[in-house]
């Protein structure tokens, strides 16, 4: 068993495919199947099943994932130390996050405060599940989210079982977004009732998370069949500057309380009820976070703390 046979194992975990791990590998697909084979004989037991869709863990398999990751994480860190230029090179830095958790606007603040900005950086936006996913296999070496109170033990719980580490940032609440478009935006009410959004189309950025959730948490909000939903981020805030609509997103509960906003968007607090919440932080457990990646952190922290809200 090698140090490259766990790296080749987890980029298949992660992928689900053995011909696009190839190609991430820069390896021919046959000698990558060799290897995991040969990988699978000395283990005594397969790792993946083949499926249509690709393969997929198998129940040993996915044990294995969770030693192989702390393994190969214990020999990336020791790597490091062993490299003898580590001090001489601007670190780099990989975040996932959540739409609407403001983290690229960490990085703009991050690099504003450096002589010398990283020269690597990989960032990423998606849903929850692929952040978490991201970090657990070590494709990334923070994950930033946000959770509701009313699913935040499940959540925790579940970070917990992949071994993760979890803390808080900053607190914040499901709000009512709007633009230029909606007849509400001369107003800039601090509070929204539901009935104020009658005749208004609700706008679903595909990122944000399922919108059967605010369906049952917030029944007293009116939700049409014809809602609009985007994944572009240009579109999703063209929307809301042009037509009647609104948008449910998580917002800094500091952002609510000063009732400061842009020029283009209007952030304020549903009426009933309250969703409060948490944007966190995850990262492999045992796994210190690096000098810049704190320094990330407390830059984005600072960001939730203020007021002024950024632009979707």
């Amino acid at each position: 068993m090698s140090i490259d046979q766990l790296r080749y194992f987890l980029t298949i975990a992660v992928t689900r495919s053995i011909t696009r791990a190839a190609a991430e590998l820069h390896l021919s697909q046959p000698s990558l199947s060799i290897a995991i084979r040969q990988l699978e004989d000395e283990l005594g037991y397969d790792l993946f099943k083949r499926t249509n869709r690709g393969v997929v863990l198998t129940e040993k398999g996915s044990h294995f994932a969770e030693h192989a990751r702390s393994l190969l994480l214990e020999f990336d860190s020791l790597s490091t130390l062993c490299d003898k230029n580590c001090f001489e090179k601007p670190a780099a830095l990989s975040i996932a996050a959540m739409a609407f958790c403001r983290g690229d606007e960490a990085i703009s603040a991050l690099c504003g405060s450096m002589q010398v900005p990283p020269k690597r950086i990989k960032y990423e936006e998606g849903m929850r599940n692929r952040v978490i996913e991201g970090v657990s296999n070590l494709e990334y070496s923070i994950g930033i989210i946000y959770v509701y109170q009313q699913s935040r033990a499940n959540i925790v719980s579940h970070l917990s079982a992949l071994r993760l580490h979890v803390e808080p940032l900053a607190a914040c609440e499901a709000a009512i977004v709007i633009g230029k478009g909606s007849p509400l935006f001369e107003k800039r009410p601090s509070v929204i009732e539901p009935k104020d959004l009658n005749n208004m189309r609700r706008i679903f950025y595909a990122q944000q998370g399922k919108p059967s959730f605010f369906r049952t948490c917030l029944p007293d909000l009116p939700f049409s069949e014809n809602e609009l939903i985007l994944n572009d981020r240009a579109a999703y805030t063209n929307a809301l500057a042009s037509i009647p609509t609104f948008s449910i997103v998580p917002c800094a509960a500091a952002v609510l309380d000063a009732q400061q906003n842009t020029d283009e968007l209007h952030y304020a607090r549903i009426s009933r009820p309250h969703i409060t919440g948490e944007f966190m932080w995850v990262a492999p457990q045992g796994q210190t976070p690096s000098r810049i990646a704190k320094r990330y952190l407390s830059h984005l922290k600072r960001i939730l703390s203020s007021p002024q809200p950024g632009t979707p």
